[in-house]
């Protein structure tokens, strides 16, 4: 009998899971709206009857097949039998792209349809679709009568469009069985996969993995499955346009750029072992394209300030969402995984974002419609904090991830918090606190104020507030007695039921510092700290608050007075270092009248942290995207064979530069004594933490 394409994919669908699919994970599967799962789902019904199968739907479960064994393996042996004589109208919509993007002659659309099995009217109207899709890489598709359909752009551009088109629209499972499969039929009978993959040759990909893997395996970090199937695509694709005598134009400053980036020895290395693997000559523009994705990949790894040229921009941005998104949620994150989270993501997301690089995200769908109002908050707070750059739907879906990890860690390890207030704070709160212990053991912990110290803003810390008395313009609040009666009891319970079903975004409680219970203290610990604190005393002993004619000048004169001091052993050279640093990247401070000048070579033996006044303003590019007025430089040094304290402590104090406007304002109109007293107390903080946290390692 004959299937509809789309009713033979929910008809695989279906026979090759074990599990249940709701209608949105069908949906999202399909790539089509539920309702038209829900249309293509009625027409299953007479299809499995013939089969003697029914359609089964559970509410809470989903859709599965009941039926014999036999007569679903009968189906199952049909449905691989049937040749995809038709296709939907997005599987179409591909097919076309590839052959358009393949050719480099104009196609006929008689052609077209043939291949498709379709009319030419509905090959023309599938075109209007592949062109807006194709105008999204500057690509334009032209279209005369009597000529025939061709796509017209930069050689750079088509290979970007293929490129997305096969990431896109294939699964990981699909790409990584291309490794060991045989090269596949090209032809428009098999599957969309193949065809994707088809256009470039199977033994080609598997050449480029194993180089690639190669090159994973040696370099620094653990590269995402994302990145990594994109990066073997674009060179399988620049391989194949290069072998077409196809080559890539790059503008001569940008490649020049791009020579001076930290991977392109890696990249230049990569492109050698492919040169010898395919018999090419690859020419210095490809060689960059390599660089660019290679800094567009996920790449996991640890940052602070001295191994990463962008970390204070990085930390910059990262901060201010964070902040952001608590004002917009109302809450306070405390997560320790977040802030460095998003900053391994914010590097390789602003360089693709900056050079109109793309990432394919399979979860946005979900990430939209499962969590519709923190993908709205996070849209928003990104639009914010990077305008003016464009900020790709596909990113702020990874970006939503971050922020909903957190949230779902914090709920997990978060107990519930009530403050309890009456009109004394004495023994009323007592005995209901008391009586609320008794009654609820899930909340954790209970605090007791009285009116006059209750602080409306910290209500916000709380999952319940409890009064003894009424509390003007405050919401949610339980009125109730001191002794609690059955009533308010149940009232209460019910609250917390509700949480559990529902957990809100929980804050941490205000004030409260987190208590060392059952930790192993190892033996080095209080060596570890003994060091930590030994840098400390070395940093604050460094700090002064100099003058300054010019910027370059008072840096130079700051580096001899150092040396003089013992805490360099040559000037020049970590001079000739800081001005390196400025011509890789900005260093002003968006947002302030401060630039940070930092670096870390043999030749700083003591760390530095000191600051100069200059006499007039000077303009200096900085980590955003406006340039700054500078009034304050920052100057932070580390030996090079810092330890890891050293360098995460070094790279907290460029944070609490920005972390407060409190702080921001003390750095740029302060005096030498109040800036020391900040940085001391940011060091106490710092130490406390640590300690807190259990976390003084080597």
């Amino acid at each position: 009998m004959y299937i509809p394409a789309r009713e033979r994919q929910l008809l695989k669908l279906l026979l090759s899971e074990q599990s249940p699919h709701d209608l949105q994970e069908l949906a999202s599967i399909l790539d089509v709206s539920t309702r038209t799962v829900q249309r293509d789902l009625k027409g299953l019904g007479s299809i499995v009857k013939e089969y003697r199968l029914t359609l089964q739907r559970d509410v809470k479960k989903g859709f599965h097949l009941l039926g014999d064994d036999k007569d679903i393996k009968r189906l199952d042996a049909d449905l691989s039998s049937m040749e995809p004589s038709d296709y939907t109208p997005e599987e179409r919509q591909l097919l076309l792209l590839v052959a358009l993007l393949e050719k480099q002659e104009p196609i006929k659309l008689f052609t077209l349809a043939d291949e498709l099995n379709v009319t030419v009217a509905t090959v023309s109207h599938d075109l209007t679709k592949v062109e807006e899709w194709l105008s999204s890489f500057h690509l334009i598709l032209i279209r005369r009568r009597g000529y025939g359909v061709e796509v017209e752009g930069s050689e750079t551009d088509i290979r970007r469009s293929l490129s997305s088109l096969i990431t896109e629209n294939i699964s990981e499972t699909s790409f990584y069985h291309s490794f060991h499969s045989e090269t596949p039929d090209h032809s428009l009978s098999k599957s969309i996969s193949d065809r994707l993959l088809g256009i470039v040759d199977t033994k080609k990909i598997q050449q480029v993995q194993a180089a690639v893997e190669d090159l994973r395996t040696h370099s620094n970090g653990q590269m995402a499955d994302t990145s990594y199937i994109g990066l073997i695509v674009h060179l399988a694709l620049a391989i194949e346009r290069i072998q077409q005598g196809e080559n890539v134009q790059m503008d001569a400053d940008h490649l020049q750029a791009l020579k001076q980036e930290t991977v392109y020895g890696l990249a230049k290395e990569l492109a050698h072992s492919l040169e010898g693997l395919f018999s090419i000559t690859i020419p210095e523009e490809e060689i960059g394209y390599i660089v660019m994705h290679l800094r567009g990949a996920k790449i996991q790894r640890e940052y602070h300030l001295f191994n990463n040229e962008e970390y204070a921009e990085l930390s910059y941005y990262a901060d201010r969402m964070i902040k952001l998104m608590e004002s917009k949620l109302n809450v306070v994150f405390e997560d320790d995984s977040l802030y460095p989270g998003l900053i391994s993501h914010l590097e390789p997301a602003l360089y693709r974002m900056n050079h109109g690089m793309k990432i394919h995200n399979p979860l946005l769908d979900r990430i939209k419609q499962n969590d519709a109002d923190l993908y709205s908050a996070v849209k928003d707070v990104s639009q914010h904090v990077f305008n003016p750059l464009t900020i790709p739907e596909e990113e702020i879906g990874f970006l939503v991830m971050h922020f909903g990890s957190a949230i779902e860690r914090q709920n997990q390890h978060t107990p519930l918090k009530a403050i309890v207030i009456c009109s004394s704070g004495i023994g009323s709160s007592k005995l209901l606190a008391s009586r609320l212990e008794k009654e609820f053991p899930e909340i954790e912990q209970i605090d007791q104020v009285s009116l006059f110290d209750f602080n409306k803003q910290e209500a916000r810390f709380y999952d319940l507030i409890i009064s003894t008395i009424p509390l003007p313009q405050v919401e949610p609040y339980f009125l109730v007695k001191p002794f609690l009666s059955k009533e308010e009891t149940e009232q209460i319970r019910k609250q917390i039921q509700l949480i559990g079903q529902k957990r809100p975004i929980v804050s941490r409680s205000a004030f409260k510092q987190k208590r060392i219970d059952n930790k192993q203290i190892s033996s080095t610990f209080f060596e570890e700290l003994s060091m930590l604190s030994a840098d400390i005393t070395q940093i604050l002993d460094s700090f002064s608050l100099n003058q300054g004619k010019v910027m370059d000048e008072a840096l130079a004169h700051l580096c001899t007075e150092l040396e003089q001091a013992g805490s360099l052993t040559d000037a020049v050279p970590v001079f000739e270092a800081l001005l390196q640093r400025e011509r890789l990247g900005g260093l002003g401070i968006p947002d302030t009248h401060l630039a940070l000048f930092h670096t870390r070579t043999e030749h700083v033996i003591k760390p530095v942290f000191t600051m100069v006044r200059l006499d007039a303003e000077e303009p200096l590019a900085s980590m955003g995207d406006k340039p700054i007025v500078v009034k304050r430089v920052i100057l932070m040094l580390a030996p090079s064979h810092a330890n890891q304290q050293l360098l995460d402590l070094l790279s907290s104090l460029s944070v609490m530069l920005i972390s407060s406007e409190e702080h921001t304002h003390l750095m740029e109109n302060g005096d030498a004594g109040e800036i020391k007293n900040l940085l001391s107390q940011h060091c106490f903080e710092y130490i406390q933490k640590l300690v807190q946290k259990g976390v003084l390692k080597s």
